[in-house]
């Protein structure tokens, strides 16, 4: 919660508009359904564990400790209640993680061999 933050939160946002950004290059060349397919599953999870970890963000950001006193939660039951909330959320949000890096594999790998405009030539 302090110096990574300065890092995560660049590349949170960052890897889903690069996502993103490669689902709309795809569309513009033309690829092939099963070239673009895995690009586009890609970029909508990214999409979706970006905003799976705003959510997150949120439930946690009311145990920060830059909190103001009279905002920090003293209660046993009301922060058990924010860390199960979190519970929940993170554990979505790491689920989309691996599932937006295992379409980003996939898609490496549908469209591995070089040059995209030779390929689309090619066809």
């Amino acid at each position: 919660m302090a110096n990574g933050r300065f890092w995560l939160i660049p590349l949170g946002v960052g890897g889903p508009i690069l996502r993103a950004a490669a689902a709309f290059r795809a569309s513009s060349l033309g690829l092939p359904l099963r070239r673009s397919r895995p690009v586009y599953i890609a970029a909508a999870l990214g999409v979706a564990h970006a905003l799976s970890t705003v959510k997150a963000a949120g439930i946690n950001l009311a145990i920060a400790p830059w909190q103001p006193p009279e905002r920090q939660i003293t209660d046993e039951a009301t922060l058990s209640d924010v860390l199960r909330r979190f519970e929940r959320w993170q554990a979505l949000r790491a689920t989309l993680q691996f599932l937006t890096f295992t379409a980003g594999v996939w898609a490496l790998a549908a469209n591995e061999g070089g040059n995209v405009a030779h390929t689309l030539k090619a066809q």
